[in-house]
């Protein structure tokens, strides 16, 4: 991606407009390599067409009258989206040949735009746990308020979610859901694919969303599982979800996304011992279920979807990697592999990453 000089602490707007002496051009030299602006008015103008969506569909804004309405303030943004974001068109071949083509998207970039996006509901509630309990709920009988909190929250989750965390919604279904979060850098679970089955049950938001953590969750090593915020009944242990001491839920409050967040450095946190409580400080024992740890996360959360992608791959994996694969000890958790998220997977695991030669 391009980078744009941004101002430091010392930038001032004004001598960088009006001069260019050296001292000037030396005070800016910070660079941005976030989004154009452009960049994001493409990004919005899918999300709102979505809301407005949202807002026809379930008459979210029947009881809502002006500016304060779903559909009018979303109408307001896409209108004014649109009206700045133009893609360039060519007049003639020369024109043509001027136009940049798109850098190679970083994952960050990758995942600002993909971190958010709805599917089929049979993709999504095919193998989701809480699939009869979502089935129970008509979506034409679903509580407007209700309906209407789920939109915020959404709206929440496209604009906040943190790099590492990806979320899928069902096309008709915001409350049922299907979350990655890719464990975080300097932790023992650094690269591991996590994956959660979410679901907001009829009394949401009065109750917390229900959350259980899929796949791995039977896995553990000698007796030990990878968290112990982790059951290996998929239980996650979070306070906001009602299965923890410590800040409840609450209705007006609450987010989803604090919920995301919190399990990505609450529960994938550097130093998991501690997680059981009244646990007192031992470096050494703490030391040993981190090694145990990203053992298991390599085994159970990392192998599995390199080798479920690697026919994306256009050279060969990583010597380590194949030599795992070639002894068998990957084989019998190719299981863990979830196609779901197999773009995420390529895209992560593929070119430029220490997983691949």
């Amino acid at each position: 991606m391009q980078e744009r000089r941004i101002f430091n602490d010392k930038g001032r707007l004004n001598r960088l407009s009006y001069f260019h002496s050296k001292d000037v051009g030396s005070e800016v030299n910070a660079v941005d390599t976030g989004k154009s602006l452009g960049s994001m008015l493409a990004t919005i103008i899918p999300r709102s067409e979505k809301m407005l969506q949202y807002a026809n569909t379930y008459s979210l804004d029947a009881e809502e009258t002006g500016d304060a309405s779903i559909g009018s303030w979303n109408r307001k943004l896409l209108l004014t989206a649109q009206s700045f974001h133009e893609k360039p068109q060519p007049r003639n071949e020369s024109d043509a040949l001027l136009i940049t083509p798109a850098p190679v998207q970083s994952f960050a970039e990758y995942h600002r735009e993909n971190a958010l996006a709805e599917l089929p509901d049979h993709e999504i509630l095919g193998s989701h746990y809480y699939k009869t309990d979502a089935e129970k709920i008509a979506i034409s009988v679903l509580n407007r308020q209700r309906m209407k909190r789920m939109v915020r929250e959404n709206t929440i989750l496209q604009t906040s979610l943190p790099e590492g965390i990806f979320v899928r919604h069902g096309s008709s279904r915001l409350d049922v859901m299907k979350v990655l979060i890719i464990g975080p850098q300097g932790t023992s679970y650094e690269d591991g694919f996590f994956m959660f089955d979410i679901f907001l049950p009829a009394e949401f938001p009065q109750k917390p969303p229900c959350v259980r953590v899929d796949r791995f969750r039977l896995n553990t090593t000698k007796g030990i599982g990878m968290n112990p915020n982790l059951y290996t009944d998929g239980t996650v242990c979070l306070s906001l979800l009602g299965t923890w001491s410590g800040e409840p839920w609450r209705p007006e409050q609450s987010t989803l996304l604090q919920v995301l967040v919190s399990i990505q450095s609450m529960i994938f946190c550097p130093e998991p011992y501690y997680n059981e409580p009244y646990r007192s400080k031992n470096d050494v024992e703490s030391q040993k279920y981190n090694k145990l740890v990203k053992q298991m996360t390599r085994e159970y959360a990392i192998d599995p979807w390199i080798q479920g992608t690697a026919n994306a791959y256009g050279s060969r994996l990583s010597a380590a990697f194949a030599a795992q694969r070639a002894a068998g000890s990957v084989g019998a958790r190719i299981q863990n592999f979830n196609p779901l998220w197999r773009e995420v997977a390529v895209r992560y695991y593929g070119k430029g990453s220490k997983y691949r030669k």
